[in-house]
């Protein structure tokens, strides 16, 4: 095969495509391109890459055909399409509905909920369809609180935009501890089968970030960041992310210090590069930027303005240049950027909060005397090694004495182990010193380079998603061991101190040996406790330490093989397996506890179990918050989710860390917000707390004075500081004044459905054409289909049937028998469930396209028995791209199927889709219409014409909504260009007037001229935008002649008449039951209901107890009616609410009404000819 990309490329593709018999969509679905990518290759607009060209030379010597489109038998295919419609009318019309079910969206709005595992909340269908649908360019921060669902609002997105073919890749960049969580829920949510990039990913020959399995990549940020990955992200052949989110985007950091320099993190230059700000520096620069740009956080605003600021400039790089022009943004622009709200706010469709409420305690339990001892001996250690006399490091001080107040009160295991690391240190000093190699001036020095080393403390200055794990160890792990190595300056400290630490380790020792634990006696009673009984049980604690001590003796009292464990030293795929085994229920093996660290407990969703222990409870309220948040989340089931705070009640950090906890939850329940976890670190700050710990060593009576400060906070304090808050991020409308009109919208979306009926209708007649049975999966040799609810399996009914998805099938891991389903599985069903978008369905749709594109094409007859005479239909693809055409950066706008009637004589008129379902397939054109095949070359082109005249007023639409929107966006990038310049204004000036400032004034004054000249280009780019908004030629999918028919009785059967007597009977009766009824049996009717234009029923009738969706039947005597395919799909759909209303007699003065509720369900398994229902069938079921 050629290694390189010939020169006629375009006119060699379409000859593949022409010997093949493959349209520019199929040919894009084989490669796992757009049809738009392919279109442009054909038009030399933009090249393939060499591997994608390669797998094209596989086409073409039917490497690929062979495997895909095995029973296509395309070799005899003539090289064009003549109309003579000849086609098998059955197989043209299953084509169609195989695209029409692959553009859902079309007939509901909301299609990615059906295909999806997942029912909306209020709050997410906003933020997706009111907000992010809506923004052609999405550049949107989702600061939702914790738990509210944001990967399921990402993943609505993400399928929405894939079912309208605006997404191609798409790249998820999220912290490493939850890269897997992104994988699974992608996955078992959505069905979209996301990589996992790893930075091993790198050094392979192959770029990561080329070829089909690049399109969708979930990676780690740090990861991505690191100087090689990014590299292969920059290298030119690689293709654009039409998407890119970032999870935790908070992370994402970037400073400004006190003299007004900016501080970018690495993972914030990624973000730039990728979200397109420029940039000088080589190593983040990408020729491409995202178009689509999806920042998540639960907490936006970290207590800082600027990296918030930060976040916003990342989302409009032009407008948001300074502080200053994020704060005059007005709320309605903000609305197009930003969404948040706190759990309070959210509701379901019956107006109940999402949350459970919360229940707290706190368990005090008493050291024991050996215990109480080693604590006294630790606090007169504390008080007297690290006084501010004998260290020059006063802040490495404090926070050793903090480690030690912490490490003791989470367990005497952990601080055992730090006092041993810490005699080692000493002991190493102390030899060192002897031994001359280390002095007293040496000693000084060490103590003062802690404060480079030392910048933070995890634990009061970190929530824990924000600690970052490195070679096995946590980040506060590694900061522990640097304050350890705090020294005094003199050897004879040093001695004394290492003595005092070896009595302390001695004492610590012997508790241990001795096998009495007062908290884990505390622990172990609770457990025993009749209350808690075999439930699934969250320990958290700060330690790892602790975490091995309480996984060891768990485990010794009973519960071996029932302990899962996560810190932050695992892999993700040890900490996936732990979560897994935690997740699975116990009666299968499952751990009944799992203890963690709060560096772990990031993205851990374990909302399947309500009970958690604080082991040790953080100083940080933000921490707990963040603990309780793991269990305290959408989809949590129990009534109530409990918490339990241990704490010692003879130790003054135990009564300060009581005060406050028991303060916090009084005005939780006072405000009726979990938010004040979120603000009380604004009130009483870290060092504050620090401080009083600090205090509580050198003045232990301050332990009363401490509570009564802890006691003084305010919950009008708290509420005053929840309410800035809110001003900062704006307000959103009340979903409780809104949920009513939005459940009225939901339930006219259930109207609208697809799935499972059209689905099953399309199976049903599609799979015989593929020379495919089903078999139903519990009564093998029994033929399937009639049921949705039923499990099948395909089986072959001709040779080589099945080796066009056998791959999908080994792809699964499964064998041909393997159970199928048309609808929603539970959780632990591992049928394949076969709908749009899973790749079972989309292989079976494109083998039917491609093995009978020549009916389709060349023409089917269809007969309408509504109809009085003939006519033709035509359908194709309408597409509207945006971009110059030959530019490598085109993108869709919009690709959508559209069906056109035309009737000789007249001008062609657009129609819905769904009218082909009313229709029954027909066979040779009878003599009588031969005569339209002279019309039909005619036709085509007044319809083509049609089609892309339609498509041009798309494009004006486009058009027309970006000069629309240009005003307001012009104003907006002046001001922030001007805000930009007047910031390098004033630094000009300052520099200026500096006599040493010659070099910084000339890298101003080229600053200046880069920033006007960025502001001259992005002027002229928005003057320009619109303008590359252009239409794509029509692309025909079939083509039909549609005749009445000839049958007297089926004429009778749609005789306008008796329908029109039917209708009145079923109104009047609907009335008399003090129904509110509606009329929605025409396209106009229906289309003011907000219904499709055929919903599949004649009237709905508001009751009190809901409504009902009614097909009215009509005879003038007594005999069999007929449902029409669309008819009998959308009664599967609705079932209980869907009654069929059949008037007999209605050419006499007595006509008698039967009613039948849930036709499909009474009538699936009886109903053989077609969908045709007899008398005694009526009598059986109906109510008079």
């Amino acid at each position: 095969m050629s290694q390189v990309l010939p020169e006629d490329y375009p006119l060699q593709l379409q000859g593949i495509r022409t010997r093949h018999n493959l349209t520019q969509t199929q040919l894009a679905e084989l490669l796992g391109v757009s049809f738009a990518t392919v279109n442009r290759w054909e038009r030399k607009h933009t090249k393939p890459s060499l591997e994608t060209w390669q797998k094209i030379q596989e086409i073409e010597v039917g490497a690929i055909v062979a495997e895909q489109l095995v029973s296509a038998k395309l070799e005899n295919i003539p090289d064009t399409f003549i109309l003579d419609f000849l086609g098998n009318a059955k197989a043209a019309r299953s084509v169609v509905e195989g695209e029409r079910l692959s553009q859902g969206h079309q007939y509901n709005p909301a299609y990615a909920v059906e295909t999806a595992r997942i029912d909306p909340l209020p709050h997410q269908r906003v933020a997706v369809y009111e907000r992010m649908l809506l923004q052609p360019r999405l550049r949107f921060l989702l600061a939702d609180d914790a738990g509210a669902g944001k990967t399921i609002m990402t993943g609505l997105y993400i399928r929405e935009m894939l079912n309208r073919k605006l997404l191609h890749r798409i790249l998820i960049v999220a912290p490493a501890g939850i890269v897997s969580n992104w994988q699974r829920e992608m996955q078992e949510l959505f069905g979209l089968s996301f990589k996992i990039m790893e930075g091993g990913h790198a050094r392979s020959e192959q770029n990561p970030f080329l070829g089909n399995e690049s399109d969708f990549l979930v990676i780690s940020v740090d990861t991505l960041r690191q100087d090689r990955m990014f590299r292969r992200l920059q290298e030119p052949e690689v293709q654009p992310y039409d998407l890119v989110v970032f999870d935790e985007a908070h992370k994402l950091a970037v400073r400004q210090s006190p003299d007004g320099r900016e501080e970018k993190t690495q993972r914030y230059r990624l973000a730039e590069a990728l979200a397109g700000v420029f940039s000088d520096d080589e190593r983040w620069a990408l020729s491409w930027s995202t178009q689509h740009l999806l920042l998540l956080t639960a907490t936006p605003h970290m207590g800082d303005d600027y990296p918030y600021f930060g976040l916003w400039r990342l989302l409009d790089p032009e407008v948001f240049q300074t502080p200053k022009a994020l704060n005059l943004i007005t709320p309605d622009a903000r609305r197009r950027y930003f969404i948040r709200r706190i759990k309070e706010e959210m509701i379901d469709f019956d107006e109940n909060r999402i949350y459970p409420p919360r229940e707290t305690n706190t368990l005090s339990f008493s050291y024991s005397a050996e215990e109480r001892c080693l604590y006294q001996d630790l606090t007169n250690y504390m008080k007297h090694q690290y006084n501010q006399a004998r260290f020059l490091n006063r802040k490495a001080a404090i926070m050793a004495i903090n480690i030690f107040q912490r490490r003791l009160a989470s367990s005497t295991e952990a601080l055992r182990i730090s006092l041993a690391r810490r005699l080692e240190k000493l002991e190493y000093l102390v030899n060192e010193v002897k031994d001359g190699g280390l002095t007293e001036v040496e000693l000084e020095r060490r103590q003062l380079a802690l404060d480079k080393k030392i910048l933070a403390d995890p634990f009061l200055d970190m929530t824990g998603d924000e600690e970052e794990s490195k070679r096995n160890q946590e980040q506060n792990e590694r900061i522990e061991d640097d304050i350890l190595g705090v020294v005094v300056t003199t050897i004879a400290e040093l001695e004394e101190e290492q003595n005092a630490v070896k009595h302390l380790l001695d004492q610590a020792e012997k508790i241990l040996a001795d096998g009495y634990d007062a908290k884990f006696r505390q622990l172990k009673d609770y457990i025993d406790n009749d209350k808690h009984g075999r439930e699934k049980l969250l320990i958290f604690t700060e330690y790892k330490d602790t975490l091995n001590f309480l996984v060891r003796r768990l485990e010794g009292i009973g519960y071996a093989a029932q302990v899962a464990y996560i810190h932050g030293g695992l892999k993700r795929r040890e900490r996936d397996e732990q979560a897994d085994f935690f997740r699975r229920p116990t009666e299968r093996g499952g751990a009944q506890f799992l203890v963690a660290t709060d560096a772990a407990g990031e993205g851990i969703n374990l909302q399947f179990c309500w009970q958690m222990v604080n082991y040790d409870l953080p100083w940080n309220p933000a921490r707990l918050e963040q603990r309780m948040g793991r269990i305290h989340r959408y989809g949590q089931k129990h009534r109530v989710v409990s918490i339990t705070n241990f704490l010692a009640q003879d130790t003054r950090e135990g009564q300060v860390l009581q005060a406050l906890s028991r303060k916090l939850e009084a005005i939780r329940v006072e405000l009726t917000t979990d938010k004040v976890f979120d603000v009380i670190g604004k009130i009483l700050p870290d060092q504050t707390l620090r401080q009083y710990m600090k205090e509580l060593i050198d003045r232990p009576e301050s332990v009363h004075e401490t509570v009564e400060q802890i006691e003084a906070i305010s919950a009008k304090k708290v509420s005053d500081t929840i309410s800035e808050e809110r001003e900062r991020y704006g307000t959103e409308d009340d979903l409780l004044i809104r949920v009513k009109p939005l459940k009225a919208a939901y339930e006219r979306e259930r109207l609208r459905q697809l799935l499972p009926g059209y689905l099953l209708r399309y199976v049903r007649e599609a799979a015989p054409l593929l020379g495919l049975s089903l078999i139903a999966q519990d009564d093998a040799g029994t033929l399937a289909g009639s049921d949705p609810e039923k499990q099948f399996h395909f089986q072959a009914r001709e040779s080589g049937a099945f080796d066009g998805l056998l791959p999908v099938l080994e792809g699964y891991g499964v064998d041909v028998r393997h159970p199928i389903r048309f609808t929603r599985p539970d959780k632990n069903d591992k049928a394949i469930w076969f709908r749009p978008g899973e790749p079972l369905f989309e292989r079976f749709r494109a083998l039917l396209a491609a093995r009978y594109d020549e009916d389709a094409h060349r023409g089917a007859v269809l007969i309408d028995p509504t109809a009085a005479k003939p006519y033709f239909m035509h359908v194709g693809y309408t597409t509207v791209l945006d971009g110059k055409e030959g530019g490598a950066s085109q993108r869709t706008l919009e690709q959508t199927l559209t069906a056109l009637l035309h009737e000789p004589g007249q001008e062609p008129i657009e129609i819905p889709l769904e009218k082909l379902l009313l229709m029954q397939p027909g066979e040779e054109l009878p003599m009588a219409f031969r005569h339209l095949l002279r019309e039909s070359k005619q036709s085509l082109g007044l319809s083509e014409h049609k089609l892309n005249a339609l498509t041009e007023q798309r494009v004006a639409f486009y058009r027309q909504e970006r000069l629309d929107t240009a005003t307001e966006r012009a104003n907006y990038l002046r001001r922030g260009f001007d805000l930009h310049l007047a910031e390098v204004a004033q630094e000009r000036s300052k520099a200026r007037r500096d006599t040493k400032g010659s070099k910084k004034l000339e890298l101003i004054k080229e600053r200046q001229a880069r920033v006007r000249q960025q502001r001259d280009v992005a002027l002229m780019r928005l003057d320009q935008e619109g303008t590359h908004i252009h239409a794509v030629p029509a692309e025909w999918i079939a083509h039909f002649i549609i005749i009445p028919s000839s049958s007297h009785e089926v004429r009778a059967r749609f005789d306008q008449n008796i329908e029109l007597r039917a209708m009145t009977e079923a109104v009047a009766y609907e009335r008399q039951r003090n129904a509110k009824v509606w009329d929605v049996s025409t396209p106009a009717r229906a289309q003011a209901m907000n219904l499709t234009d055929w919903p599949g029923f004649d009237l709905l009738s508001k009751h009190e107890t809901g409504e009902r969706a009614i097909e009215v039947k009509g005879r003038a005597d007594v005999g069999m009616i007929e449902m029409t395919e669309n008819e009998w799909a959308k009664a599967c759909n609705l079932r209980g609410r869907y009654w069929l209303y059949v008037v007999f007699n209605c050419a006499t003065t007595r006509p008698t009404l039967y009613r039948i509720q849930d036709p499909f369900g009474k009538l699936m398994h009886t109903v053989k000819r077609g969908y045709c229902i007899d008398v005694t069938e009526i009598h059986q079921l109906a109510d008079i």
